[in-house]
């Protein structure tokens, strides 16, 4: 399963809760199954963008909305803050991380 199937699952089930939706009422109506329903929130499912489209119409969310609330939490994670910092650095600052990080990777592999 991919990061961004977990990630899209996670967030689908997080705007389920919010609008007090069990997964029985948003399969209900989104005209999905349950079990489905399921199996996209935890990540298992890969759902297509007509999936996605009946899902987000019926929590009431726009595409925009929902893409823009997953790159934010990304943003806002332990390898997205990475990401951000090393992405300031100059290309040789880049290599000399990445030899650091893989280095650190290394010792804590290898205890």
């Amino acid at each position: 399963m991919s990061d961004i199937q977990k990630i899209v699952g996670q967030r689908i089930r997080s705007c389920r809760k919010k609008k007090g939706f069990t997964q029985e009422k948003l399969a209900e109506k989104s005209d999905l199954h349950p079990t489905y329903i399921g199996m996209i929130e935890r990540g298992e499912k890969n759902l297509s963008i007509t999936s996605l489209e009946k899902i987000l119409s019926a929590l009431n969310i726009s595409f925009s909305d929902f893409f823009q609330m997953i790159e934010e939490e990304k943003q806002d994670s332990i390898p997205g803050r990475c990401y951000t910092l090393v992405d300031r650095q100059s290309d040789s600052n880049q290599r000399r991380l990445y030899r650091i990080l893989q280095e650190v990777s290394d010792m804590l592999d290898n205890p």
